[in-house]
Formats: structure tokens, sequence, C-alpha cells
């Protein structure tokens, strides 16, 4: 409790200092319009991009500050701490799920990046239901315990990943690790060069919103020192065309079984408001003359029913936009 309270109280101390001297502008796009979705401990705030709809904590981490956070601070038991028996199978059991639906996807023998695999449970799940898995996981210590007792190939440096040749998967796997991250731009480019054309992305966080533009109902426990972004669909809707994706889907069901019963019934009604986001994404095919990024939001605004250029935030005032 008193190492709990310390983390909190040092945390609220550099959130405060850093309001101080830093901007409201989206971490995403650089877009400087953004209002305040919620407030949290009176100064940490969740704010919305006008531009491309991402809701994220502000004030705001650095990516070198977020590098050396994982490094040193972070502590969570399912990813931390060397798993015993009962707690491998726990995890095996949590991470079954999702993998099913990755499997309904891709076919073994699909080559996927586990992006976010902390020490590799789900990989090493992966990894014996026949797909030639690799690991990706910027805490070295955790990469380091994957290899020794799992045999699990983890890179442990974005440069490592940036030196991969494009194309070289199937599929990428990413299971509550985007909601760590201070900037999300990089890595979606990042996902976009990796994963081959009509290859897929399977991305699962935390749901933010509540189905109509706003905040979910017992948002404040997802969003802080550990989850800087706040995610709903609509983020996920708008973003991905521009890197050359077609979301499939965006919703908040956390039936797996019913997702998978979605892609063959496409009339099937999304349950938006629940705690999990699952979005499933496929990269699509450039055609000769036509860019990645026009031919995704095309697809994706007949999928939708509207362009993710004409986002607007639902509940818009006259006074919504914060100085």
């Amino acid at each position: 409790m008193l190492v709990t309270m310390r983390r909190r109280v040092r945390f609220l101390v550099r959130m405060a200092l850093q309001s101080l001297m830093q901007d409201r502008r989206c971490p995403n796009c650089d877009c400087p319009f953004t209002a305040k979705a919620g407030r949290k401990w009176g100064l940490m705030q969740v704010r919305r991009c006008y531009r491309c709809g991402l809701m994220f904590r502000w004030p705001k981490d650095s990516l070198k500050f977020n590098l050396n956070y994982y490094q040193r601070r972070y502590v969570e038991a399912i990813a931390t701490d060397a798993p015993d028996q009962v707690e491998s199978a726990r995890l095996v059991a949590w991470g079954q799920g999702k993998v099913n639906l990755l499997r309904g996807l891709v076919a073994p023998g699909a080559r996927v990046l586990d992006f976010g695999c902390s020490w590799g449970y789900n990989a090493h799940l992966l990894r014996g239901l026949g797909y030639p898995v690799v690991g990706f996981e910027i805490s070295r210590p955790r990469a380091a315990f994957g290899r020794r007792h799992f045999g699990l190939e983890i890179l442990d440096a974005y440069d490592r990943l940036h030196q991969l040749p494009g194309g070289s998967f199937d599929a990428i796997f990413a299971s509550h690790v985007l909601e760590h991250l201070p900037r999300i731009d990089g890595v979606l480019s990042e996902f976009a060069r990796l994963v081959r054309p009509e290859g897929v992305v399977l991305i699962l966080v935390p749901n933010c919103g509540d189905g109509r533009g706003g905040l979910r109902v017992g948002w404040k426990p997802i969003v802080g020192e550990k989850h800087p972004m706040a995610f709903d669909c609509r983020f996920f809707e708008i973003a991905l065309p521009r890197y050359g994706f077609q979301p499939l889907v965006t919703t908040g069901m956390e039936d797996y079984e019913a997702i998978q019963a979605f892609l063959t019934h496409a009339n099937q009604e999304r349950a938006r408001d629940q705690a999990e986001l699952v979005v499933l994404a496929r990269r699509v095919v450039q055609v000769s003359g036509a860019p990645p990024r026009k031919q995704a939001s095309e697809q994706v605004e007949a999928v939708n029913g509207r362009a993710a250029a004409r986002f607007a935030l639902p509940g818009r005032h006259a006074n919504a936009v914060e100085p």
C-alpha cells in the first residue's frame, strides 16, 4: 500500500510539472485542436483530437520516458512475474479466445508478429499451434526471460524491428499493448510495412468509448500512469485507412465466438460499450496508380457508411476546445 501511494504521488507530481510546459497537441497526428473529454485527480485530462479522433492522457509522456519506465518501474504481475504452473495455465486460458480468433483468420504455418508480447505467453501458445512466431517486447528483462525459458524469438529494440524486411508477416497480433504507448502513429506505420498485402492485424485494447463518441462509464481506472492512450472504435475506423488498412471489425464484444460470427454475418449488431475493444483489419492491396491510403479510405467508407475525414466530436459545443 505504501509503495502504491508513493508511486501515485510521484506520478501526480510529474503530471503537475509537465502541465506547466506541455502543449495539448495530439500525440498521433500532431493536430493542435483537441478537446477535454474527461478529468481525473484534478489535473489529469483525457483529450480527444478533432482530426484523427484519438483520446489520450494529458499531460503526455515522451518516448524516452516510456522506454525507461518499462525497463525499471512497470509492475504488473501478469506481465512481469515468472509464472508458476497454475499461473501459466491461467494465462493460456486467458489468451485462448484471442488466439482462436486469430486462428480463424490465418491458418497454421502463417508467420505471426506478437507485438508487445511480454515474456511470450501468447507467442508460446501460438507456436504450439503451428505458427512461426516472432515476439517484440521493449522490456529487455521480460524479453530475456521468454528467450531463456521458452526458447522464443523475441526482439527487444525498435531498431531490430525496423531491420526486418517489409511484408515479413502474414498477421500481427497486439494484445493489450497499444494503450501503454505514448504515440501510436509510428507503430501503425510499422504494422503497415511489416504485414504482407492482404495480411491481417488483430488489436485488443481496453475500450474507453461508450459507442456514442464519449467516454464509457468506468474509464478512470483504465487511463493513468500505465495507460496514456484511451481508445474507442471511432479512432481505429478513422486511423487505420490512413495506413493502408481496411477495418473489418471494430467492436467491444468480448465473446470471441460472436466476433467470428460477425465476420460471417456482417449485419450482426455491434456491441461497442463492453470492456475490451477488438479490432480486426486487413492490409489493402495497392492497385497500380492508386495510393493505398486512398484505396483503404474508399473501402472503409463503404463499410462504415461515412468517410473517415468527416469525423466530428459528438456533443461539441462553443467552448469545447480549451486553451
